[in-house]
């Protein structure tokens, strides 16, 4: 099985990897290029807030949350 170069699904397991290493700047950058990729998916912004969360990045991440619930 491949994945579809354009998902963003790969981006958003490879942040995971680096959010269970604590690699929290490599982690947001995976998550904000699945961001980019598929901006209606909530998933990805309630990951990325997560990671925003442990970078102390407050109103970002509770802006990512409300997007995440939009979505």
């Amino acid at each position: 099985m491949r994945l579809d170069p354009w998902s963003e699904q790969g981006y958003l397991l490879r942040a995971r990897l680096h959010g269970a290493r604590k690699e929290w700047r490599e982690a947001l950058v995976d998550l904000e290029e699945a961001v980019r990729r598929r901006p209606d998916y909530g998933t990805s912004y309630y990951w990325r807030a997560m990671v925003l969360i442990e970078l102390e990045q407050w109103d970002a991440a509770l802006a990512d949350f409300d997007e995440a619930l939009r979505r």
